[in-house]
This record gives C-alpha cells, sequence and structure tokens, in this order.
C-alpha cells in the first residue's frame, strides 16, 4: 500500500503502522495504529496517486502539489486519533486504474478505502448470504446480486487476485462509471457496509479464508488490540 512516512504539522507516522487508506470527494485519511492523518485537498485522487508513489510525504495546508494539469492543493493536514465522518452527498471518482499488489479495495460511491493485505484477517458467509471480509481495524458486509452465488464468486474469483498478487477490487459502481485504459477486474457488489464487529469476534460464519494465525497477519492485529486499550482510538 504506502511506503513512506507521512508528516502532518508536528507528527510523523510511519509506513509499518497504516493499516488502510480512505478516499473521499475532498480528503485523503490515512489510517494507522497511532493516528489519522486527514488531508483535505481539491483533488484527492492526485494526492492518492503520489502516496502510492511515494512522491509526496510532507504535507503543510497551502501547499501545491505535481504538474500541470494533473497538479492539486492541501487546504489542511492533521493528524488526529478519530476518522472523520463523510460529509452527504458527495461522490468519490471511481477507481479506474488496476489497483496495487498488496491492497484490498472496497469501493461506494462516497468512499474509496484501501486496506494492507496483511491488514485482512477472516472471510466468511453469514447465514443470510452475506460475504463478510474482516481486518484488523474493521469488517465490512458485501451483498451481492440475486444471482451471485457469494462463497463460489470468492472461491472462483476473488480468491484468485489474493493469491496470485494479493489484491482485489470490490465496488458498489456499475460499469459506465469506469475509465477502462487499462484491463481491471472488478467484483461488483449491491451494498458495502461497516459493520461493528472486528475480526477476533466473529462467530457463526461459514469460514472461506482465516488468516488470523499467519505472521504478518497476526503481527498487525495485535498492534491495533494494543494501540486501542491503550488510547482508545477509534480506528
Amino acid at each position: 500500500m504506502l511506503t513512506t512516512p507521512l508528516d502532518a504539522g508536528s507528527v510523523c507516522l510511519f509506513a509499518p503502522t497504516f493499516l488502510f487508506v480512505r478516499v473521499t470527494a475532498t480528503t485523503v485519511q490515512v489510517v494507522s495504529t497511532e493516528g489519522t492523518v486527514h488531508v483535505v485537498c481539491d483533488r484527492p485522487r492526485f494526492l492518492l496517486r503520489d502516496l502510492q508513489a511515494g512522491l509526496a510525504s510532507d504535507l503543510v495546508a497551502g501547499m501545491r502539489l505535481g504538474q500541470p494539469p494533473f497538479d492539486y492543493s492541501i487546504e489542511s493536514a492533521v493528524v488526529s486519533s478519530r476518522r472523520e465522518t463523510l460529509a452527504p452527498g458527495q461522490k468519490v471518482l471511481p477507481e479506474s486504474l488496476p489497483i496495487p499488489k498488496g491492497t484490498v479495495l472496497l469501493e461506494t460511491e462516497s468512499t474509496a478505502e484501501y486496506h494492507n493485505f496483511d491488514s485482512l484477517q477472516v472471510v466468511g458467509v453469514t447465514s443470510r448470504g452475506r460475504l463478510v471480509i474482516g481486518f484488523a481495524s474493521t469488517s465490512y458486509q458485501l451483498i451481492l446480486p440475486e444471482d451471485v452465488n457469494p462463497a463460489q464468486l470468492y472461491r472462483a474469483a476473488v480468491k484468485t487476485d489474493l493469491l496470485a498478487d494479493h489484491c482485489t477490487h470490490f465496488t458498489t459502481l456499475m460499469d459506465e462509471a469506469y475509465v477502462d485504459l487499462l484491463p481491471v477486474r472488478r467484483h461488483r457488489c449491491t451494498e458495502i457496509s461497516l459493520v461493528s464487529q472486528h475480526s477476533a469476534s466473529w462467530g457463526g460464519l461459514d469460514l472461506l479464508d482465516d488468516w488470523r494465525n499467519e505472521p504478518a497477519h497476526a503481527a498487525l492485529l495485535a498492534k491495533v488490540v494494543e494501540k486501542s486499550k491503550a488510547r482508545g482510538m477509534d480506528i
């Protein structure tokens, strides 16, 4: 995902602590075990590209980055113990490019969340036929189209992506929302929603994959649990 430390004001966060990146219509939020870098800018997708490439690290209000016509301005950059709430009615720019290796993307009309593959803990299906993806810091419930079997989709398509490149792309957006310049495989969902259960507390799932005992995944989960208890962070 991101490999470059981020400086915002007097605070520096390092890449091994990063959990996921949330992009909205006006913000980029880098969520870590140490806090959240919350950046307001006019073209958040361009900022994300520079963050992914390691070209942006020192984020200061008022600075302008990039070259025309892909330049953008940063309105504010702060580190907080909480994620910011979303402004209603805003739409995120669809992710039309292939996602980076080691990244799991969950995309809706209002957000695009890029999770580190090592943050994955469990994937399973509920008794109601909902696909559940549990990460170290949060979990999601995916409702798929009626003619799609969640377990079959995961085993036949999604798991292939995860095994090959440790990445996959879930979206609620229709095909016409994208500008397809390169071959991209996406898995369409009717709904993607946050759920209260964290990966360690899931029960009653038909588990399709369980990474909780894999060293890298377990280590990241341990960091989240430790920091959450110590600081009461909402991550």
